[in-house]
């Protein structure tokens, strides 16, 4: 599938203390501060919401977050990470395959935090900056690895 391969980690065993503190120190402010704007910004979407139209153009498109809603650590399935410069269309069956066998398991539509989504597009340097606790707050972290993810860790 065009060399792109999804991985899937368990963040049972992320520690939530050592996250808070990268991402107070990246955004130069207390743990504290650091925590209540994540928790007041973290949304997710209901995977059969996103769709392949929107996932295949990079534009950003501030009308979708109007399709998320408020979340709270531990009630997202996964934090979905991509590079837009790889294969769209690669991708999203990647994602749709994930999104396949997530339903077969659990019997449900995954709820999800993926960028396109749930970033705050009129505040982009707040959401970056507690990008570190919205992976922690996801149950899994599922990478849509291509040849150029590398390239672009945020």
């Amino acid at each position: 599938q065009g060399g792109l391969d999804v991985f899937l980690v368990s963040m049972s065993v992320a520690t939530p203390a050592m996250s808070v503190q990268l991402a107070a120190q990246l955004a130069g402010c207390s743990t504290e501060e650091i925590w209540s704007r994540a928790m007041g910004k973290f949304r997710s979407v209901s995977l059969d919401r996103v769709t392949q139209r929107h996932m295949l153009c990079r534009d950003p498109d501030a009308g979708l977050l109007a399709l998320t809603q408020p979340a709270k650590f531990g009630e997202v399935d996964a934090f979905i990470t991509h590079s837009w410069d790889d294969d769209a269309s690669s991708k999203w069956e990647s994602l749709r395959l994930w999104r396949a066998n997530f339903k077969r398991r659990h019997g449900r539509e995954p709820r999800v935090w993926i960028d396109k989504y749930c970033m705050d597009q009129s505040d982009i340097g707040h959401e970056l900056s507690v990008i570190p606790l919205y992976v922690i707050f996801c149950r899994e972290l599922v990478v849509l690895y291509g040849r150029n993810y590398l390239d672009r860790l945020w």
